[in-house]
């Protein structure tokens, strides 16, 4: 892979991905460049830079026409349609989730003992979340949000796939593309197992020391991943590049913008934004809308802007799986996202603060002309004297 600047773009060259650009619109994220034509339309819309794959590019006048790149329209994104109720895929989101832990756990225990590490298991897993966010995706983006602050570890590296799989699909890739970035999410930090716990679980500042030490997962996961059968070259620098940022202070290689691709670049948003939510042993998470702040305000040097208005577009000011306080006083669940009204999701109530008890599960749509009921704020399950949890398990999963 190489990164060509537009101006450099030539008739034949093949575009794995749109690296950077000025403007908003879509573009095909693959194919070869079919003429001029295509070139000075890219020129046109913003483009900077593209991805370009040297192998399956053909610099010769004979051209194949399957997965040309011509002029490409501009594309309006379309609602993504679901096929299966939310009720019926967090049934099976729920077991995939637990299930998927447990191989994760497996697979962070062989690595620390030194035992050979059996690629397929987490291979197919995180294949299953992909066809998950297929059916329904917020049936996994619900199960982000149930955390426990012992397992962060593990969570945090299932949450990371949940999420880059989900934007890959929103971001409308390839479907080979998006199993690459879940599995890649998935995989990003199997190199912090072997970091040491007082540091990895330090609750203070680290020591200039402790930070070298600390920043030594990247490479230690990349050694993991050499001795891996079936690992592929984007999923490798995926997980290369989750640290590095846009104005070079990044790690491990300290890569300036030219040399992070458009995966990097959307681990980096996904990775922060999931770290600064999750609760740890050590500290409590921030929520969501803060830390949509600060990503955002990281667009000045560190991250790419133009992802980073789109990650927020698709998690909203309201994230699914995220609970919040109706001004009826019911605790609800957001269960879909309102992208044209983002203050007004679907909702499900399940508890009335005014009578201190659970009520019967019931989906509102905050959007509807009629409903009259607005969100008051949003809550942290950890705020609130309810197993969340196990109530989530036990009435939410199975409620039909």
């Amino acid at each position: 892979m190489k990164v060509v600047p537009v101006a450099e773009l030539k008739v034949g060259m093949y575009v794995d991905a749109v690296h950077q650009q000025k403007g908003d619109m879509k573009v095909k994220t693959q194919g070869r460049v079919a003429n001029e034509n295509a070139i000075a339309f890219l020129k046109s819309k913003g483009i900077v830079s593209l991805v370009i794959d040297l192998e399956k590019s053909d610099l010769s006048d004979e051209l194949q026409q399957e997965g040309q790149v011509s002029a490409p329209e501009e594309q309006v994104k379309a609602t993504r349609k679901v096929s299966v109720s939310l009720e019926d895929e967090l049934t099976q989101a729920s077991a995939l989730y637990e299930e998927a832990k447990h191989i994760q756990k497996k697979l962070l225990h062989s690595i620390k003992a030194g035992l050979p590490v059996n690629f397929a298991p987490i291979k197919e897993v995180s294949d299953r979340f992909v066809a998950s966010l297929d059916r329904n995706p917020n049936a996994l983006l619900c199960m982000t949000h149930l955390r426990e602050k012992d397992a962060y570890l593990l969570e945090h590296s299932l949450n990371v796939g949940i999420l880059m799989g989900a934007f890959a699909q929103y971001l409308e890739l390839d479907e080979d593309v998006v199993s690459e970035l879940a599995l890649a999410g998935t995989l990003h930090d199997i190199g912090k197992i072997e970091i040491p716990d007082n540091i990895l679980l330090k609750p203070g500042k680290l020591t200039d020391d402790e930070m070298v030490i600390m920043k030594g997962h990247v490479i230690k996961g990349l050694e993991v991943l050499k001795k891996m059968d079936g690992v592929t070259e984007r999923l490798f620098n995926v997980v290369a590049q989750h640290h590095e940022r846009l104005d070079g202070t990044g790690y491990p290689m300290g890569l300036d913008e030219d040399d992070i691709n458009i995966y990097g670049r959307m681990i980096a948003i996904v990775d922060a934004y999931d770290a600064m939510t999750a609760d740890r042993c050590y500290k409590r998470g921030m929520p969501p809308n803060q830390a949509l702040k600060i990503i955002l305000k990281c667009t000045e040097s560190e991250l790419d802007r133009a992802l980073v208005n789109k990650f927020i577009k698709y998690i909203g000011v309201h994230p699914v799986g995220s609970l919040v306080k109706l001004d009826s006083e019911k605790l609800s669940l957001v269960t879909e996202h309102n992208e044209d009204n983002p203050l007004s999701p679907k909702v499900k109530t399940f508890y009335s603060f005014r009578s201190n008890h659970f009520v019967a599960p019931k989906e509102v749509n905050l959007a509807d002309k009629h409903c009259r009921e607005k969100i008051a704020s949003a809550v942290r399950a950890e705020d609130i004297k309810i197993n969340y949890k196990k109530f989530f398990a036990e009435q939410i999963v199975v409620a039909k």
